[in-house]
This record gives structure tokens, C-alpha cells and sequence, in this order.
């Protein structure tokens, strides 16, 4: 017995978990060929982004030569910044991974040298530095958080082939024979790690705090929101990448609560960018609640149109075409005035989408009331469309 309320506990706490989880009505994939599209974006981002990288101050003491010392150099900024090429390519099952080569920087900043020989010497002068040929190895995927998507950097590597420092300012070659090795490893080192924590600081971290503080209820105006809900990880493929999401747009502040079946994503068209799906479930949401709201309500009346004003008449002329003309009760016990036709939904229009092209079945209420209409009017006559 023990073990029977067990497992039914169990099984009842993995069907609330699968309940919980919103099937996508919304799916988008983008293929290698939008990558390669894509990626002149992202080289308007990393012109943008890189130039703004603050560097630290460079400290290092000489402790070799018959003296010691310091070198500080300080106030670094980039004056010059070639984008590199990228390459993408897609890691299956999750990854998106991409290299670049062929990347160039120029780094300005000031130097100051003090060595004591016994007497101390002083320089101070401008620094130059040029990295060319920067190659980089970034892999990023993606996962949910709070119904958020994030961003991962599964590694990040820099590789410099080429580095030049030149000094200007008068230094002798011996004082500077004494320190420029160390500092040749140390800029190497410092544009790898700036490269890195500009990804990973300004890129990522600061697009996942955004991602992470996007609302998941977003109240558009006017009575209209707007719900979605990222719970599933990217399909990645060799060919592909797919994001899927739960997201629906409704009237008033209400959940959906519509049924959604799975989204066949399969037979994708090819020869193109990307594709897109969107559920039937998104658009027979906001029909759900524009019917629940008394939205698909509409009052025909004869200031809509001079030819509506001349129809709508209970009595007519015998030249003119009125309704009370088809009608004689009309005419006889309302003559001289204007009928109203209040349009409504009787029940929620249902929205279709199949292999043949779209539909939208509905039940609408056609009231004919004596002008003006009111909630009260009493109703002549109706007419169902179906």
C-alpha cells in the first residue's frame, strides 16, 4: 500500500511538472546561409563594442639589469579597429560556434618608466601597440531561466600571431631592451583576456540581465497583453538552428487557456534564410478573448454611409430602395425611421490552418432593432450566420 501512494504521489507531482510546461506556438529556425547573413550585423556590434573595452593600467616592476624598477603604462584606448572574418559553424545538439581571422587593433596609451641605477632615471614618453591577424574561438548555446532565454559561452579562446610595440619619447634601446619582453607577453596576454571579458561581460552577462528582467505579462495598452513563456533549448542541427516558444496575444488581463497541439516543424522549405511557424492556437487566443472581452460586436447604422442611411429606412419612396420596402410590417408600424443592426459573436470564432490555406469559422447574431440601438432595444427580427 505504502508503495502503491508512493508512486502515485510521484506520478501525480510529473504530471502537474508536465502540465506546467507550455507547448510552443511560435517556432523560428535560421539556416547557415542566415548565419552568414546575420554575421554583418555582428560585425557592426563588435566594431561598436570593442573600441569601448576600458583596459587596465599596466604595472610591472624590472628586476633585471644591474638596477630594478617599474614600467607603468596607462590611459590605453584604441584609436584603430579592423573587424575580423568570421566563420560559423552549428554544434549539434546545442552549440552555435564561430571563429574569426584576419582581426586588427591599435592600442595608444601613455608610458612611464623608473629605473635607479644608483641614481634614479626617469622617462615618460607615448606607447604604440598593433595586434594583426587576431584569431578567436567562441561557442555559445542558450538555455531557459524563469521562462527567459540565456546565454551561455561554452569557451572562448584569442590567439595573437603578431604583435608590435613601439615607444616613442627618446627611451635608450638598453633601458628598454630590459622590460620589452615582459611587456610583449603581457599586452598578448591582456588582449586575450580583453577579448574574452568583452564577450562575456558586455556581450553576454549584460544581454542576460536584460533577458532576465523581460516581463513574461507584457501589457501592451489598451486592455492588450501579451504572454510568452521560453522553456526549451534551441534545436541545433548541422543545417540549422530552431528557437521555440510558448507566446499568445489576448484582450484583457486573462490567461489563454486554449489547447495547443504540437507544431509539425519537419518539412521545412528549403533554399531559404529561415522559416518561421505560428500555432493556430496564437491567433484562436485573441478571437478567444475578443469574444470573451465583447469585442466582435459591431452596430450597423445609417450614419455609416449615405447609401446605408437610404436603405435603412422603414419607408421609402417608390423610386428609392429601402429595407421597408421588402418588409411591409415595416413600413406599417415603424414608418418613418432607421433600423440598427447590431452584429455580435455568438460563440468564439475558430481559427484553421491546414495544407489548403486558412479559414475562420464562426456563429455571429444579426439584430435588427429600431434606430438608435441600445443593450434593450427590442429585437425585430434575427438573423444567424454561420
Amino acid at each position: 500500500m505504502r508503495l502503491f501512494l508512493t508512486t502515485l504521489l510521484l506520478s501525480t507531482i510529473l504530471l502537474a511538472k508536465c502540465n506546467e510546461v507550455k507547448l510552443a506556438t511560435l517556432a523560428a529556425r535560421i539556416t547557415k546561409t542566415g548565419f552568414d547573413y546575420v554575421s554583418r550585423f555582428g560585425h557592426k556590434i563588435i566594431d561598436f563594442e570593442i573600441p569601448r573595452i576600458e583596459w587596465p593600467e599596466i604595472d610591472i616592476p624590472i628586476d633585471v639589469g644591474p638596477g630594478s624598477g617599474r614600467v607603468v603604462v596607462s590611459d590605453l584606448y584604441i584609436p584603430q579597429f579592423q573587424t575580423p572574418n568570421f566563420t560559423f559553424f552549428l554544434e549539434p545538439p546545442k552549440s552555435v560556434h564561430w571563429i574569426s581571422k584576419d582581426g586588427l587593433i591599435n592600442l595608444k596609451g601613455k608610458i612611464n618608466v623608473k629605473y635607479t641605477l644608483l641614481v634614479p632615471i626617469y622617462f615618460s614618453g607615448t606607447v604604440y601597440v598593433t595586434a594583426a591577424n587576431i584569431k578567436t574561438n567562441y561557442s555559445i548555446s542558450m538555455h531557459d531561466s524563469e521562462g527567459r532565454p540565456q546565454i551561455d559561452i561554452n569557451y572562448c579562446q584569442t590567439d595573437i600571431e603578431t604583435l608590435k610595440i613601439s615607444i616613442e619619447g627618446g627611451i635608450v634601446p638598453w633601458l628598454l631592451n630590459l622590460f620589452k619582453n615582459q611587456l610583449d607577453i603581457l599586452f598578448k596576454k591582456l588582449l586575450k583576456t580583453q577579448f574574452c571579458d568583452a564577450l562575456k561581460t558586455t556581450l553576454i552577462n549584460e544581454l542576460n540581465v536584460i533577458l532576465i528582467q523581460l516581463p513574461t505579462h507584457i501589457d501592451v495598452g489598451s486592455n492588450f497583453y501579451i504572454n510568452y513563456n521560453y522553456n526549451s533549448s534551441p534545436i541545433v542541427t548541422s543545417t540549422y538552428v530552431q528557437l521555440e516558444t510558448y507566446a499568445d496575444a489576448i484582450i484583457g488581463n486573462k490567461t489563454c487557456g486554449i489547447y495547443v497541439k504540437p507544431m509539425n516543424t519537419i518539412d521545412a522549405p528549403e533554399g531559404f534564410m529561415g522559416n518561421i511557424w505560428i500555432s493556430s492556437a496564437l491567433p484562436n487566443c485573441f478571437l478567444k478573448s475578443a469574444h470573451e472581452s465583447n469585442l466582435l460586436r459591431l452596430v450597423v447604422n445609417k450614419n455609416m454611409s449615405p447609401q446605408l442611411e437610404s436603405f435603412l429606412r422603414t419607408s421609402c419612396k417608390f423610386i428609392d430602395i429601402c429595407i421597408g420596402k421588402f418588409f411591409s410590417k415595416l413600413k406599417k408600424e415603424y414608418p418613418d425611421q432607421y433600423l440598427d443592426v447590431a452584429v455580435r459573436s455568438e460563440e468564439r470564432p475558430r481559427f484553421l490552418m491546414s495544407d489548403d490555406g486558412v479559414s475562420v469559422l464562426g456563429l455571429f447574431d444579426l439584430d435588427f432593432v429600431i434606430a438608435p440601438y441600445t443593450e434593450k432595444s427590442e429585437i425585430l427580427a434575427r438573423l444567424v450566420i454561420c
